[in-house]
C-alpha cells in the first residue's frame, strides 16, 4: 500500500522537534523523496525507509530549506555504496541552482551517478490556489505540499496563503 511519510514538517527555521519540510512517497516503483531539507538520510532511516533504495528525488522549488540536505544525502548514499543512477526531478531553474550548489560542495564523484530530469512545468494549481478537491492526489507531483498542518497553528503567519491551505491535515484526513 502506498504511503506518504512526513520526514520534516517545520518551517524554514527548524526547532528541536521539527526539521525542514521534506517527505517520502513510498509507493509502487520505490520511494521518492520529495525535497531534501536537513538530515534526509537519517530521517529516512528513522522512518524505516532504506535511503539506498530511493527511486528518485523530486525538488519542488529552490528555497534553501528544501535543497540544503541534498549534498549530504548524496554523499551518504555514496559512502553507503549506492552505484545505481539517482534521478533528480524538478523545474529547470531549480535544477540549475541545485547543480551549482553541488558544484560548490566539490563532491567530485563522492555521490551516486545523477540523472537530471527537468520539467518545463507542472500544475496542480490555477490562479494561486490548489486544484479542486476532486482533482487532488497524494502523489509525487505534489508541489504545494511544502506546508502541512498537524493540529498546530501555522508557524509563520496567522492566515496561510491559498497555496498553503491546499494541504492541511487534521486528525489524519485531508481537509
Amino acid at each position: 500500500m502506498a504511503r506518504m511519510i512526513l520526514l520534516g514538517v517545520g518551517t524554514g527555521l527548524p526547532d528541536a522537534d521539527r526539521e525542514n519540510t521534506h517527505m517520502v512517497w513510498d509507493g509502487p516503483g520505490g520511494p521518492l523523496l520529495i525535497d531534501a531539507g536537513g538530515s534526509s538520510y537519517q530521517r529516512l532511516l528513522k522512518a524505516g525507509v532504506d535511503p539506498q533504495g530511493l527511486a528518485g528525488v523530486l525538488l519542488t522549488h529552490s528555497h534553501c530549506d528544501h535543497i540544503n540536505g541534498l549534498p549530504v544525502l548524496l554523499f551518504s548514499m555514496a559512502l553507503g555504496g549506492r552505484k545505481e543512477p539517482l534521478p533528480i526531478y524538478g523545474l529547470a531553474p531549480t535544477l540549475a541552482i541545485v547543480r551549482a550548489v553541488l558544484d560548490a560542495f566539490q563532491l567530485d564523484g563522492l555521490h551516486p551517478p545523477l540523472e537530471w530530469r527537468g520539467a518545463k512545468g507542472w500544475s496542480l494549481a490555477r490562479g494561486g490556489s490548489c486544484a479542486p478537491r476532486s482533482q487532488r492526489t497524494a502523489g509525487p507531483a505534489w508541489p504545494c505540499a511544502s506546508r502541512v498542518r498537524l493540529g498546530r497553528r501555522w508557524p509563520t503567519r496567522p492566515t496561510p496563503s491559498p497555496a498553503m491551505r491546499c494541504v492541511s491535515w487534521r486528525r489524519g484526513r485531508p481537509r
